[in-house]
């Protein structure tokens, strides 16, 4: 399956080395040009346990860009700071990466929401952005991700998954993709 991961941070990046190792094809996205280049050069961006050997073993399947292209599923999974101001998350990165994908999805495809958004963000926010260019069908899920530093990637694998879904058929393809890893 093609999967375009948005976002190369601490959730992002292992999420996408751990689709490529279960033998997906991932293009891993992110507007920092410096997290991209330091991938392409074959190192990484920061430390965790077991991220090392993992990079190494997914390297075939997943390309670092700055660009989204068209993919079957999409993964948003970029950041949500606390805007302290006013008490919310800055919801800017999320709107920016909606608006990449509603350029290039197509019917059929899969977006799935990893950041931790505050309730209404799916429907109020992303899934009109994603539909402005006049696509209907389309499968989303909501399926945050916590993980402990240092615990990142044995947590994503082992940590039970809570999968909000549009309809039934978006929690299956999603579960699908899901139990993949």
């Amino acid at each position: 399956m093609k999967i375009c991961v948005v976002g190369l941070g601490y959730i992002g990046l292992p999420t996408s080395l751990l689709l490529a190792n279960a033998g997906h094809t991932v293009l891993g996205v992110d507007i920092n040009s410096n997290i991209v280049e330091t991938l392409n050069r074959n190192q990484l961006t920061f430390k965790e346990p077991g991220l090392d050997e993992l990079f190494e073993k997914a390297k075939k399947n997943f390309q670092p860009s700055n660009i989204i292209q068209s993919s079957e599923v999409y993964i948003i999974a970029v950041p949500t700071p606390l805007e302290n101001a006013i008490k919310m998350a800055n919801l800017d990165a999320i709107r920016n990466a909606s608006d990449a994908i509603a350029r290039v999805i197509t019917e059929g495809q899969i977006v799935i929401l990893e950041s931790t958004v505050p309730p209404g963000t799916s429907e109020h926010l992303i899934l009109p952005i994603l539909r402005e260019n006049g696509v209907k069908n389309i499968y989303f899920a909501h399926c945050p991700e916590r993980a402990i530093p240092g615990k990142t990637l044995h947590e994503m694998v082992h940590n039970d998954r809570i999968i909000g879904a549009l309809n039934p058929e978006s929690a299956e393809k999603v579960k699908t993709l899901y139990s993949s890893l």
